[in-house]
């Protein structure tokens, strides 16, 4: 359908037009709303201590109906209980009951101070128990490799070996969970993916150095068992479980040097993966404390994987000739323990359970 050329600019003016006044429409009455219901909220406290316990229902429940209609959170909460009150007084208990359930659902850690509060009240606020459901979480770190030569082999003079081992520190970081159990008690699983370097600087025959640098990336899956020593703002707690630890990378980079001659240096680079012992299972075991944060908590944690494994895979020491013949170099048998220290921020997720009332 083609418009005749003198319509459609009108058109589209009064379209514009039109565009316009609904979006003021819906942000004048989006900010009249929030005014009228801060007024009302400040109406219905002087209604709730005249008695006028329908006139606050009244006043405030088609506020409730909307989250945004509050600029804070406080006081929405507020509101909510002075409904619950005004219901509570009227004998309408399944309705305090709701708006009860709505506070915490709106603070899972609200609290009230019962010296201050009616016994009715105080009576509702015990008809529920909040429980947390899971955490999820992300953290990062440094993880400190610390080593151990348990066999040494070379190709100089092995009652004299000249390997001298240096270790970085890298980095760690992932998704941690926990999932409550019991008071205090919780199952705590997570992954994480971490890095290393292994730097070997050795010499062989009294004419040659080498420089040995390997890089490796591993997946951690730790599972634990938590315990926290308190549910205050600061929160002790440890951790004790198992970690499955798989190596995905394995990469090295060498240097053959000559020094005082003319030979020119040798360089290469290798993937070492199938020389490594992939797969590895270590118990694991942390310290720390949380600081809780609304329904966030920030966590700093040190925690310790001792190893078993040999990360040397014996069958494989020998598989690269070059790595022997050309940079004199062979594998020796290591364990590598890890020293984490994390910093973690988790959201927390909470049930609301009604219980038998106390009243």
């Amino acid at each position: 359908m083609r418009f005749p050329k003198s319509i459609l600019p009108r058109l589209l003016r009064h379209l514009a037009v039109l565009g316009l006044l609904f979006w003021l429409s819906q942000g004048a009455g989006t900010l009249f709303a929030q005014v009228d219901c801060s007024g009302r909220l400040n109406d219905a406290r002087n209604d709730y201590q005249a008695g006028k316990l329908i006139d606050v229902i009244e006043k405030l429940s088609p506020c409730l109906k909307n989250k945004s209609s509050y600029t804070t959170s406080q006081e929405r909460i507020q509101a909510l209980r002075l409904v619950a009150l005004a219901h509570l007084f009227r004998d309408e208990d399944v309705s305090a009951k709701h708006w009860m359930e709505e506070i915490f659902k709106e603070n899972p850690l609200y609290e009230i101070d019962p010296e201050a509060e009616s016994e009715e009240y105080v009576a509702l606020f015990n008809s529920f128990l909040v429980q947390p459901r899971i955490s999820l979480g992300i953290n990062l770190g440094l993880t400190n490799p610390i080593f151990v030569v348990s066999r040494r082999y070379t190709v100089g003079n092995e009652l004299n070996p000249t390997a001298n081992y240096g270790l970085t520190q890298g980095f760690i970081g992932g998704v941690q969970s926990d999932i409550y159990l019991a008071k205090r008690l919780y199952f705590s699983p997570g992954i994480s993916v971490s890095n290393r370097k292994i730097r070997i600087n050795d010499q062989a025959f009294d004419f040659t150095q080498l420089t040995y640098q390997e890089s490796q990336t591993l997946i951690h899956a730790p599972v634990a068992m938590k315990y926290e020593f308190a549910r205050r703002q600061f929160i002790p707690f440890i951790k004790a479980g198992i970690s499955a630890d798989l190596i995905v990378r394995a990469r090295a980079d060498l240097e053959r040097t000559f020094p005082g001659t003319p030979t020119p240096p040798l360089t290469t680079e290798l993937v070492v993966k199938k020389q490594r012992n992939l797969a590895n299972l270590t118990p694991w075991a942390a310290l720390g404390a949380g600081y809780r944060i609304g329904t966030g908590k920030l966590e700093v944690q040190v925690g310790f994987r001792p190893s078993f494994n040999n990360l040397t895979r014996a069958a494989n020491r020998y598989a690269y000739d070059d790595l022997m013949f050309k940079f004199y170099y062979v594998q020796d048998d290591l364990i590598i323990h890890h020293l984490d220290i994390q910093i973690a921020y988790s959201q927390t997720f909470y049930r609301i359970i009604p219980v038998k009332s106390k009243r």
